[in-house]
């Protein structure tokens, strides 16, 4: 396994490319208990999944993640959609509902479920500015 990153494990919604073949790349969907990754692989039927050994693969973090300036901060503010890119909440979607600057984290409410949901900046992608 390759990681293209400092973190200290591969989570939902990395992607990945075969190590001994170039061509086939994709997203890590579920990582089972035994340390499998179960992999959407582009150009195959959609939602068939494959079992992949972390042996195999090149790892890289989920991309578009929310991006910091000096400036203006971090690119998101209450009120906003995301969706969660990496992790244990992958491909939730929700609101906004606080931001913490000092943990780097925000709190969103899951629109499929109402839960409330707390996410570290770097695993939230951007869906919608409210403004």
């Amino acid at each position: 396994m390759e990681l293209a990153y400092n973190d200290e494990k591969p989570l939902p919604g990395d992607i990945i490319g075969v190590l001994h073949d170039i061509s086939k790349f994709g997203t890590i969907e579920w990582i089972s208990p035994d340390g499998k990754f179960w992999v959407h692989l582009k150009g195959t039927v959609d939602g068939e999944m494959v079992s992949m050994n972390a042996h195999d693969l090149r790892i890289e973090p989920a991309p578009h993640t929310l991006s910091f300036s000096k400036d203006k901060g971090y690119n998101v503010a209450v009120g906003d959609v995301v969706e969660v890119a990496r992790g244990k909440w992958y491909r939730s979607q929700g609101v906004v509902k606080t931001v913490d600057l000092t943990k780097a984290c925000l709190e969103i409410v899951c629109s499929a479920d109402g839960n409330k949901v707390s996410c570290p900046f770097i695993l939230i992608i951007l869906a919608h500015h409210t403004t």
